[in-house]
């Protein structure tokens, strides 16, 4: 399965790093942060996020919050990419970047976009008879 760097096309900001089967999944997935139509990828290969100390121990234990809210207990600013990764994030790559190409429309058939359609019209007014049984 590919993995992919995703990031703004227009401020080029880090959106994430995805794995997923194709450009299809991969929009999905950047939905739950950002319209994925704003969005271009460059294919990656192997490599990963490392921490090169004691991090968390897995499987990280729920933390509720009284508010019901959950901490992240995974210390993410001790994180950083491997070196394969890092390479794609921290020096221009001869590889193309590609607009991933699927809009919200693509993924759930409606233009969010587009306003709601105007309500049908009633039905002109009038009396409604009963049949009389035979």
């Amino acid at each position: 399965m590919p993995a992919y760097l995703v990031r703004t096309i227009d401020e080029h900001d880090l959106v994430g790093v995805f794995y997923a089967p194709d450009t299809y999944s991969l929009a999905f997935m950047i939905d739950e942060v950002l319209d994925p139509d704003d969005c271009e990828y460059l294919l990656i290969g192997p490599g990963g996020i490392v921490w090169s100390s004691r991090a968390v121990e897995i499987p990280v234990p729920p933390d509720d919050n009284d508010d019901g809210s959950k901490n992240d207990p995974v210390p993410w600013q001790g994180a950083r990419f491997t070196e394969s990764w890092w390479t794609f994030v921290y020096c221009e790559s001869r590889k193309r970047w590609r607009k991933v190409g699927v809009t919200l429309e693509d993924l759930y058939g409606v233009d969010p976009q587009m306003p709601d359609p105007d309500p049908m019209p009633s039905p002109p007014g009038g009396r409604v008879i009963p049949f009389r049984k035979r």
